[in-house]
C-alpha cells in the first residue's frame, strides 16, 4: 500500500503520451494482468521485479523484465523513473511497447545518476491526467 501510494503521488496526475496502466502485486502467485500492462511491479520470493511494455489490445504484447530489486524503495524509484522516462521520450500516442522497441531501457535505467535526473522532472502538483494505477 505504501509503495502504491508513493508511485501514485509521483506519477498519478501526470499526462502521458499514451494512456498507461501500472499493475502491482505483492503476491508472487497472483500476476494476472501484469504481463499485459504498460508497467508492472511484482513481488518475488527474492524481492521485486519491474516489467514494462505489455499491451492488452491487438497486438497483444507481453511485458519485458526491466529490473530486479530487493528493497521495495529501489523498485519504487525504478518504476517511477521508467514511467517518467517514457513520458519524456515517447512520441505522442506511442504506447509503452512501441517505445521499448526504440529505446534500450535496462542499462540506462539502472544508472543512479540517470534516475536522479529523471526524478527531478517530476513536479508535484501538476494538474494533468493519464496514468491509471491498480
Amino acid at each position: 500500500a505504501v509503495m502504491e501510494q508513493t508511485i501514485r503521488n509521483a506519477i498519478g496526475k501526470l499526462r502521458f503520451p499514451y494512456p498507461i496502466v501500472l499493475a502491482m502485486t505483492a503476491a508472487p502467485e497472483q500476476k494476472a494482468g501484469l504481463p499485459v500492462s504498460a508497467f508492472g511491479i511484482a513481488a518475488t520470493p527474492s524481492g521485486w521485479e519491474l516489467y514494462a511494455g505489455g499491451h492488452d489490445e491487438l497486438p497483444v504484447k507481453q511485458a519485458k523484465l526491466v529490473a530486479v530489486s530487493s528493497p521495495s524503495e529501489d523498485i519504487t524509484e525504478l518504476a517511477v523513473s521508467c514511467a517518467l522516462w517514457y513520458r519524456e521520450s515517447a512520441y505522442w500516442k506511442e504506447s509503452a511497447w512501441k517505445w521499448l522497441q526504440r529505446i534500450e531501457v535496462r542499462e540506462r535505467l539502472l544508472d543512479p545518476a540517470f534516475r536522479k535526473r529523471l526524478l527531478a522532472w517530476a513536479e508535484p502538483g501538476r494538474e494533468t491526467a493519464g496514468a491509471v494505477l491498480h
